[in-house]
């Protein structure tokens, strides 16, 4: 696939898709300090995948880590699917996505990036059909194109690392004490612990702390 800029670029993989017999294209880029797509998907469920870290169990980023070669899904390949994932792949047919093909690639510092193609129709697609070591091939092709033109995201978030003592402040949060009690329980200055408290909200870039003992937990980050 040859294509000379970005929007050349997205038109290829557009067109590519629909030759497949897909509907849309999903690129994800999985770094350790920011994850980021270049995607046609619905925009309402792009927005929705980004607001509610869906990239945190979203069961074909999972997959693709684990596996690390061409595969196909559904979104009823599993019996045994916990309530977290029905409940996505609930949400993600409202929006016409329901099975396809994805292709993860190493890209570089043991960085993975992952070209999928979705269709709204329950089918399996048999991984026989296509060459695994063309797709993966073709897919850092892509990968190599978006990262030179430092291509515009469509979705993203950034990797938040809390420090020992916000991560520990937090967690005290969550569990109902208070900053003074905090300060008696670590050992710090009461002001420390406003400090830390502050930074974490920063990171987490929340405006209470109630929000950030949220999202902080849902992120796994306590």
């Amino acid at each position: 696939m040859i294509a000379s800029n970005e929007l050349s670029l997205k038109d290829a993989l557009q067109t590519l898709t629909n030759e497949l017999g897909f509907d849309c294209y999903a690129y994800l880029n999985l770094h350790p300090n920011e994850t980021y797509a270049i995607s046609n998907y619905p925009a309402e469920w792009q927005e929705r995948y980004l607001s509610r870290l869906y990239a945190t169990v979203d069961p074909v980023v999972t997959t693709a880590k684990r596996k690390m070669r061409a595969f196909s899904w559904t979104e009823n390949q599993s019996r045994n699917l916990s309530k977290e994932t029905r409940q996505f792949y609930t949400e993600a047919r409202e929006f016409g996505i329901r099975s396809g093909v994805s292709i993860p690639v190493m890209s570089g510092f043991g960085n993975v990036a992952m070209l999928t193609l979705a269709s709204n129709k329950l089918e399996r697609y048999s991984e026989e059909d296509f060459d695994p070591v063309v797709a993966a091939a073709s897919v850092a092709q892509v990968h190599t194109k978006f990262s030179r033109q430092s291509a515009t995201a469509t979705i993203g978030h950034r990797l938040i690392v809390l420090k020992p003592e916000e991560r520990i402040c937090l967690k005290w949060s969550a569990e109902g004490k208070t900053l003074e009690d905090i300060a008696v329980l670590e050992g710090m200055k009461y002001n420390n612990v406003c400090f830390h408290i502050k930074q974490a909200r920063k990171k987490l870039d929340v405006l209470s702390i109630q929000q950030a003992t949220a999202v902080a937990t849902k992120l796994n980050l306590i």
